[in-house]
């Protein structure tokens, strides 16, 4: 298996372990994978989503689902996707509502919501130690910032920040995070699926 195969099983894995509380979370328990080639689904990808998590009907939520084999005590924050041309990681870019980050071996996953993360973390990323990417060879060098999940938490505070464990459940563990930020987007949707969105301010109803 090649390091692309290996990559994209690890993320395939990451993503059908986030799903049930995706659907927990979902006002229907349906949640939606963003895969495909048309330009719209690239456009959401460049966005950084992967699921679509329906808040309520036409109203959703982008969210980004990052995996990794093994538990680190610290998150990887990419800040160079390629050393070779400077490009960016996708700390700049991320534009989703959610960040889900899950760890296979143990089922742990964070839950972040990005804004308040970025917000936090823009000023300070370079008061921590970078490190080049070593979990996959690649032809890309990448490089991020190593922030300890426990400053992460009391950085952006409980309301943005949350920790399960995926495999024994979460109903009681998500009780001082509002899941449920202020903005999303208005769906357009036909028999096919999502056809587009446009933003909108307002607040989400359980």
């Amino acid at each position: 298996m090649d390091t692309w195969e290996v990559c994209h099983e690890t993320m395939a894995r990451a993503i059908d372990m986030a799903k049930p509380l995706l659907q927990q979370m979902s006002y229907n328990g349906v949640v939606q994978e963003i895969n495909g080639t048309d330009d719209f689904t690239i456009d959401l990808q460049r966005r950084g989503a992967d699921m679509v998590l329906f808040q309520e009907p036409g109203k959703a939520l982008f969210v980004e689902v990052k995996g990794a084999n093994k538990t680190y005590k610290t998150a990887y924050i990419e800040v160079i996707a390629d050393t070779r041309t400077g490009k960016l990681g996708w700390f700049y870019d991320i534009d989703s509502h959610l960040l889900i980050w899950v760890y296979l071996d143990t089922g742990r996953a964070h839950i972040i919501k990005v804004e308040p993360f970025k917000a936090w973390a823009t000023g300070i990323l370079d008061t921590y130690p970078s490190a080049h990417q070593k979990a996959y060879k690649q032809g890309n060098d990448t490089i991020g910032r190593l922030i300890p999940w426990k400053h992460i938490a009391w950085g952006i505070g409980p309301e943005n920040f949350g920790t399960v464990y995926l495999d024994t459940g979460w109903d009681n563990k998500l009780n001082d995070m509002n899941l449920l930020p202020g903005e999303g987007y208005h769906l357009r949707c036909n028999n096919q699926g999502i056809t587009g969105y446009n933003e909108y301010q307002g607040s989400y109803q359980n």
